[in-house]
């Protein structure tokens, strides 16, 4: 026992160790250059979203037709416009010959509009077609990018982290032949056996083993079997009702049953598997079918199906990050169940869950926080893809993806509306990235490239 005991004090860190550790990882951290770059870009992208109030010099929203000038007088015109030069003509003045262009229906000469079109210093980034200043909403849309990208993080972490945990260590199931042993609990099986197997065929195999693969497969061919009986004789009722014609409703209905059929089938396997086999193999395998599809794409169906918005896109970003989480948070956790402190509070009795929680989660934190930190820029990066598509945010919110889509067709005719939002998407991917990587070097430094 005091071999046991001895063990158990090496996996506990004390309080001075754990501080000297943490100390080590940030001077670690602040001797990388990538990562002090990384944080100055993102603190500086922290204070433009909470001081955007006082940053930006006009409401995002506002259109600036018909607003006091310089002046204190309500201008004819905006006082800077983007430069359609296509839409120039050439006209005669007492001064001679120029371009013109006309805006808002007042003729202005090109060669009066500075640079993005802009008359006068206040709005320094240009207007956009609406006459919003470009740079009030490129403040304002640094906080609408950051709070989307860290909620959607925060919460693919929590799912992912829940989903490795259960997978990682409370998904062996010893089957004993009378209980299954979960997460030290037994769990009996006898009576659960007797009626699904009755209700539900392929149980009977599921009970006794099998891979997972093929227990969904005999159970989608079961159901699919009994309700081709069933369409069968839906149809034979079908015919004789109506003539002996079986017209495109009939097969519509037909063809929903199955489906139908299918989804029931899966769903039954899923619950079989949960009572008799591995929890591990049920999430793994989840995770394996959403990996198997771009993250991008699935975040599109998911929005898709509920509907376009800001929130539905953290959903769809947030759901598709999971797995990645979910996987490293199982790899972790099958490494350090392994030790011998775990080894040894088992032996003392500890309660499972007082072991995960205390002494394998804090171990799985690494890859997680690394992982954390590239997957904002992810995040901001599809946030911007949805919004362009028009999933993500709707007008009038300042989002930097939908400033490019708006001015998606005047990328040569006005690039400074598409220039100064793409940059700041860039640089903010460019931030996280660089941080991510540094944060990988500090916290391990056997990870150091050469």
């Amino acid at each position: 026992m005091s071999r046991v005991a001895e063990i158990k004090t090496e996996g506990e860190r004390s309080g001075p160790v754990a501080d000297k550790l943490w100390l080590e990882t940030i001077k670690n951290l602040l001797r990388s250059r990538n990562a002090v770059a990384g944080m100055f870009i993102i603190g500086a992208l922290a204070l433009m979203a909470i001081f955007a109030p006082y940053i930006a010099t006009h409401d995002p929203n506002l259109s600036m037709i018909g607003q006091p000038g310089e002046s204190g007088r309500l201008p004819a015109r905006p006082p800077c416009i983007p430069i359609f030069a296509d839409q120039a003509y050439e006209a005669e003045t007492e001064e001679g010959t120029g371009l013109f262009i006309d805006i808002f229906g007042s003729r202005v000469a090109l060669e009066n509009l500075g640079p993005f079109g802009c008359t006068t210093p206040l709005h320094w980034m240009g207007l956009d077609l609406n006459a919003r200043d470009v740079f009030s909403r490129i403040v304002w849309g640094s906080r609408t990018s950051l709070v989307v990208g860290l909620t959607a993080v925060a919460l693919a972490i929590t799912g992912g982290t829940i989903l490795g945990l259960v997978a990682g260590y409370g998904g062996a199931v010893e089957d004993t032949g009378q209980s299954a042993r979960v997460f030290g609990r037994d769990l009996p099986l006898k009576r659960w056996r007797l009626w699904l197997c009755f209700l539900y065929p392929p149980a009977a195999v599921a009970d006794r083993g099998g891979r997972f693969a093929q227990r969904i497969l005999l159970a989608m061919l079961n159901f699919g079997w009994v309700f081709g009986v069933a369409l069968v004789l839906a149809g034979a009722g079908y015919v004789n009702q109506n003539g002996g014609e079986l017209n495109g409703e009939f097969w519509s209905i037909a063809t929903n049953l199955f489906i139908v059929a299918l989804l029931l089938g899966y769903a039954l396997a899923v619950v079989t598997a949960l009572l008799f086999n591995w929890p591990d193999d049920i999430i793994m395998r989840v995770m394996d079918v959403m990996l198997a599809f771009p993250s991008l794409i699935l975040a599109i169906a998911i929005v898709t199906i509920r509907g376009p918005g800001l929130g539905n896109a953290l959903i769809g970003i947030a759901i598709v990050q999971i797995p990645a989480y979910a996987r490293l948070t199982r790899a972790s956790v099958l490494q350090v169940k392994e030790m011998e402190f775990i080894t040894a509070e088992k032996a003392l009795g500890a309660n499972p869950f007082r072991i995960v929680l205390r002494h394998i989660f804090p171990n799985t934190l690494t890859p997680i926080i690394v992982q954390g930190t590239l997957g904002i820029g992810t995040a901001v990066l599809d946030a911007a893809a949805l919004s362009f598509l028009g999933l993500g945010a709707q007008p009038p919110t300042a989002e930097w993806g939908q400033m490019l889509s708006e001015a998606r067709s005047y990328v040569f005719t006005a690039p400074h509306m598409v220039f100064f939002p793409g940059i700041a998407i860039m640089i903010t991917v460019l931030g996280f990235n660089l941080l991510g990587d540094g944060m990988r070097d500090a916290l391990d430094p056997r990870l150091n490239r050469i």
